[in-house]
């Protein structure tokens, strides 16, 4: 991307946004619809947030001010410049240091418990339905994880968070060097080569 920012400099990549307030006038149906939703719920758009180590994915972040939960909305670029939905999914931290992510990705593997990393897979879901649901999961850790933490209001947060969550989830001796695209992926809530309908319990 041209005239980016640098907003975290991470173990795991660079993170950097061009600033945007609002989605490009082109962005497709499938983002806009999704972010319409988000909006309902109560989410503003921070920006839009791009890593090294994956340059052909483009996160849009949001928060829900003085809330415990990030949303991000994804897309991926191809070499030929076209942009495809990707997906969408809700996070949140807790005070001892664990992550909850709830997505639309489907998932080989959920938790990572020694790493303090749960994530949880509902592919079907709208937007609106996904936070119930991730909220859900939320009460469901709190007793052994501790208090969801209050969110920052900041690009710059959410990159630490997505970093710190790579730090730790690549810690786990299951993981090898060629799924690091693949568990950035899952961690990020990416779906790649497949069209997800926002509709919920619909596919196209």
């Amino acid at each position: 991307m041209s005239n980016t920012k640098i907003v975290f400099d991470g173990q795991k990549g660079i993170y950097s946004t061009t600033g945007i307030i609002s989605l490009p006038a082109n962005e497709s149906l499938k983002v806009k619809e999704a972010e319409k939703i988000l909006k309902k719920l109560g989410f503003e758009l921070l920006g839009d947030l791009s890593c090294s180590q994956f340059a052909a994915v483009v996160i849009y972040c949001y928060v829900k001010p003085e809330s415990n939960t990030w949303a991000t909305i994804m897309k991926t670029i191809t070499e030929g410049g076209e942009s495809k939905f990707a997906g969408y999914e809700f996070f949140t931290n807790f005070a001892n240091g664990a992550s909850l992510t709830t997505t639309i990705t489907k998932l080989a593997i959920e938790d990572f418990k020694a790493q303090k990393i749960f994530r949880r897979s509902h592919p079907n879901l709208s937007p609106q339905e996904l936070y119930n649901r991730h909220q859900e999961h939320i009460q469901e850790l709190v007793q052994k994880q501790g208090t969801a933490k209050t969110v920052e209001s900041t690009i710059e947060a959410i990159a630490a968070s997505i970093d710190d969550y790579l730090v730790r989830q690549n810690s786990n001796s299951i993981q090898t060097i060629t799924s690091t695209i693949a568990t950035y992926i899952n961690a990020i809530g990416i779906v790649l080569n497949k069209e997800i309908s926002i509709k919920a319990g619909k596919k196209e």
